[in-house]
């Protein structure tokens, strides 16, 4: 083959070439480890032996762009996997003389198990009831588990470890209050006195009336404290904690006037951890639980949306577990470190499942969704040439709230994207915060109670009603004309109807059950079950043709996003098909896994995500890209180039094929001969 010694420098630019290629990458763009963490502990796994005490996190289930089952352990730079098969919810951690405990929910019971040469072993046996739930606690000679009954609220018992048996020490009346302070057990009785376990009996050391709810009863530092709130009608308006001094409680720090309250206190090592909690009253926004240190100013360097459960240190660092939320602007879940007096999220992963992705020109726009819908910080999120980069301060989420990108803009419920920061959007003329649904010409749609309005960026204007006695549910559009989802209040049935130049036409008949609609592109999907789409042609209801058209091909199920595509296997690879209104066409048979979630096109590319948290290889899912193949000359798509190729590339230039115009010149002529075959001869 002949080697040409000059090559055009604009080979790299060919847009003609009719293959695809598919970069797949692992997703690990986002902070914060996957997985409410329920507890972190410092550990020795070989005692007196060479290795170095490590930190395992329980509840987990990733890190980095790595899947971990239930535990995982890290020392300080990277994180692996504890080995040993576990089944339940893990919901308690704790080291007791050397050894690795964790509490296992299963099927509403609870049992302790210890962590022996690579495996978990029941620790001992619970006679009598299950508890519903235990916490490991340890005063240093013992391992004590306080059991939360099945039967009566709140009451419990305390049970220490005895060989293979779990030993009764005493019942409690409020289980949630028993502590360890200076090696003896205290406990809130049911008159709101304290007591201390001493010689097989409760002994009441305090006589004081608070007047309070109590919350938490935790020893630091050698002293006892206990928080409580102000007993008035409706929400609490006052909180106070007191230390034990001389047998009696001091107030250490009471505050009135305030419907953000601290909850639970958190002894982790040099530090006592507050809980806060607004999430009880509608007047707060949620998302801004979070926790304090305490100390002189009882305060933190930096805001925190949190909820603490644990904390251990590991090399002099201060390491701390629990709910997801967010440092500052910043999303991050499951287990943070203290460096130089900033917290930070340990490792970077949220699994591609976890992401609702939408097109704006040629960025990829995603929401990160940590947590249950509405109840956890979100975060938006943008992938340009350089990559991912935050949008922060996204608004708090709301019951199907998502990102509508309009005209170059993007909106997220009632506020708009500026460039640098979430802007919000003046509320409608009804007074109530408007959630923008969609794009319509000349405007964002937007559902504000039961009133829908457009936005043209300066003015908003109220649709006609849909009809009488109508709960609005949501709002999407169709080839730029309004659609909402209704039930009618009388009888609970669900309509869609859709907005004509003058009136709201009923497209779907009322009947129980949502529909799951979505505008995928020019189609209008019912997302009724992955085998069996229906779509709307404008006069009717009716099924997506499966004939595929591709030899072989055998449907796994149809994915929606930007278009209605379809995947499953041709022979032993793996295919997405798009379908164009009247024939399906394929983009790729070379998916890695056979589970996709949502496929967006946009002027980068097809973007495909996957639809499962983690890949065979435990990475938490994956991104694919497919985009125009750096192989120009390979005109047969067989990843390769050949004499095949030469053929593939005539067919395309005999009936005058855009495809075949490699000078982009407007037009096929013999200077893409020419230009076919010098990148013919370089290969790929």
């Amino acid at each position: 083959m002949q080697n040409l010694a000059v090559i055009p420098l604009c080979l790299c630019a060919l847009a003609h070439a009719q293959c695809r290629e598919l970069v797949v990458e692992p997703f690990d763009g986002f902070p914060g480890t996957t997985g409410d963490a329920a507890g972190v502990v410092t550990w020795d796994p070989d005692g007196a032996g060479p290795a170095r005490s490590v930190l395992v996190v329980g509840g987990i289930s990733g890190a980095g762009n790595r899947q971990y089952q239930h535990f995982a352990t890290f020392d300080g730079s990277s994180f692996a996997q504890l080995p040993g098969e576990w089944q339940g919810e893990v919901t308690g951690l704790r080291v007791h003389a050397g050894d690795l405990y964790a509490v296992r929910e299963l099927a509403g019971a609870a049992s302790v198990w210890r962590y022996t040469s690579g495996a978990w072993q029941l620790a001992a046996g619970w006679s009598g009831p299950v508890p519903r739930s235990i916490r490991l606690l340890s005063n240093g000679a013992d391992l004590l588990a306080v059991g939360a009954s099945t039967t009566i609220p709140n009451a419990g018992e305390v049970r220490r470890l005895d060989g293979g048996a779990w030993a009764l020490v005493t019942p409690v009346v409020a289980e949630r209050f028993v502590t360890v302070h200076n090696g003896a057990l205290y406990n809130i009785n049911g008159g709101g006195h304290l007591e201390r376990f001493e010689g097989g009996a409760w002994v009441q050391q305090t006589n004081e009336s608070f007047g309070l709810y109590l919350q938490s009863l935790c020893s630091h530092n050698g002293n006892l404290y206990l928080l409580g709130q102000w007993e008035v009608p409706g929400p609490p308006v006052g909180y106070a904690l007191m230390r034990l001094v001389g047998g009696a409680w001091q107030t250490e720090r009471s505050q009135g006037g305030v419907v953000v309250f601290p909850i639970s206190l958190i002894n982790v090592p040099g530090e006592m951890l507050v809980n806060w909690s607004a999430s009880y009253y509608s007047t707060i926004p949620l998302g801004s639980d979070g926790f304090e240190l305490y100390g002189q100013t009882w305060g933190s360097p930096q805001p925190i949306n949190y909820f603490i459960n644990s904390g251990a240190e590991l090399d002099g660092e201060l390491y701390v577990c629990g709910y997801i939320g967010r440092i500052g602007g910043t999303p991050a879940s499951g287990l943070l470190r203290r460096r130089n007096g900033i917290w930070e999220p340990v490792a970077p992963g949220i699994a591609a499942s976890d992401l609702v992705l939408t097109a704006n020109g040629d960025e990829l726009v995603a929401q990160v969704r940590p947590g249950p819908e509405g109840l956890s910080p979100e975060s938006v999120w943008a992938r340009g040439a350089d990559g991912w980069r935050e949008l922060p301060g996204a608004p708090a989420p709301v019951y199907d709230g998502r990102v509508v990108a309009h005209a170059g803009s993007l909106y997220r419920n009632g506020s708009r994207w500026t460039g640098s920061s979430w802007e919000p959007l003046p509320f409608p003329p009804n007074g109530i915060a408007p959630v923008i649904k969609a794009s319509v010409p000349g405007g964002v749609l937007a559902l504000a109670g039961e009133v829908l309005y457009t936005w043209d960026g300066s003015v908003w204007t109220a649709l006609p009603a849909v009809g009488t006695g109508l709960h609005m549910i949501d709002a999407l559009s169709w080839q730029g004309r309004p659609i909402v989802i209704w039930s009618r209040n009388s009888t609970g049935r669900v309509g869609v109807s859709m907005r004509t130049s003058t009136a709201w036409v009923t497209i779907r008949a009322e009947a129980f059950g949502r529909p799951a609609l979505r505008e995928c592109g020019a189609h209008l999907v019912d997302e009724i079950h992955s085998s069996n789409l229906n779509y709307y042609d404008g006069a009717a209801w009716r099924p997506v043709p499966q004939n595929f058209g591709v030899p072989g091909f055998a449907l796994t199920s149809f994915v929606t996003g930007t278009g209605v595509f379809a995947h499953g296997e041709v022979g032993d690879r793996r295919a997405l098909l798009k379908w164009n209104g009247a024939s399906w066409s394929m983009l790729t048979d070379a998916l890695p896994r056979p589970y996709i979630g949502t496929v967006i096109e946009n002027s980068d590319g097809v973007w495909i995500q996957d639809s499962f948290m983690s890949g065979e290889d435990g990475s938490l899912g994956w991104l694919g890209h497919l985009r125009p193949s750096a192989c120009v000359a390979d005109f047969d798509c067989t990843r390769g180039v050949d004499g095949d190729d030469i053929i593939a590339f005539f067919d395309l230039f005999n009936v005058s094929d855009p495809r075949a115009d490699l000078d982009a010149s407007g037009g096929v002529d013999h200077e893409d001969v020419i230009r076919f075959f010098e990148i013919w001869d370089r290969g790929c």
